[in-house]
């Protein structure tokens, strides 16, 4: 496919945009291959998208998720920082796995020189999910379970910030009004730590309310 045909079809799909509002440039297409040799290759019949073997990044993403479960799900908040961490320019070290309850660092992840440590909390439902109570009522509000895993996260932050030498830290959460409650009343501690907090809301899309 030419790069004037692929610059038209993104276009048409509206997929991409630049910021004045013109058109994408088949230039652009130019440059894009040649930054991403490893995904395109040029061919006398144009350019041509390599077989796109899932990379490391990606499998720990698809690891971490379950589209079967409720969007708020801990390891479905932990694969949407992932792939906002990944498109960031972060390499994904290490998924923990939600489904097991393994110990550990719940994301691992690394950019040049730097490491960031990731502490990922859902947000309790009104039933167990599993084991022999699966279905039952639980006896706590959500919402007083909520802040209990919120001090958690932080507390956790707070312990692998000191064990991990020059890692930083962050604490992720679904977008509920509790977690933004209590985000909004802790911020002058967070700060003060350098904690980074992500929110994710019910579509996947993350927001990092500060830190860097």
């Amino acid at each position: 496919m030419s790069p004037h045909a692929i610059a038209a079809a993104v276009t048409s799909a509206g997929r991409y945009r630049k910021r004045e509002g013109s058109a994408v440039e088949a230039a652009q297409i130019h440059a894009r291959v040649s930054k991403h040799p490893e995904q395109f290759e040029r061919t006398s019949d144009g350019i041509r998208l390599l077989d796109a073997r899932p990379t490391k990044d990606e499998q720990l993403v698809e690891q971490a998720g379950d589209p079967a479960a409720p969007w708020y799900w801990e390891g479905n908040v932990q694969a949407s920082v992932a792939r906002f961490l990944v498109v960031a320019g972060w390499t994904i070290e290490s998924v923990a796995d939600t489904a097991s309850r393994q110990r550990g660092i719940d994301l691992l992840a690394t950019k040049g020189g730097r490491r960031l440590a990731v502490e990922v909390k859902g947000y309790p439902g009104t039933v167990y999910a599993r084991g022999e109570r699966a279905g039952q009522p639980k006896p706590t509000a959500p919402t007083t379970q909520a802040r209990h895993w919120f001090a958690q996260a932080l507390l956790t932050a707070v312990l692998v910030g000191g064990a991990e030498e020059r890692a930083e830290v962050a604490i992720a959460f679904p977008d509920m009004p509790r977690f933004q409650d209590l985000i909004a009343r802790s911020e002058w501690a967070l700060r003060r730590l350098g904690v980074r907090v992500f929110l994710v809301n019910e579509g996947g899309d993350v927001e990092e309310l500060f830190g860097s």
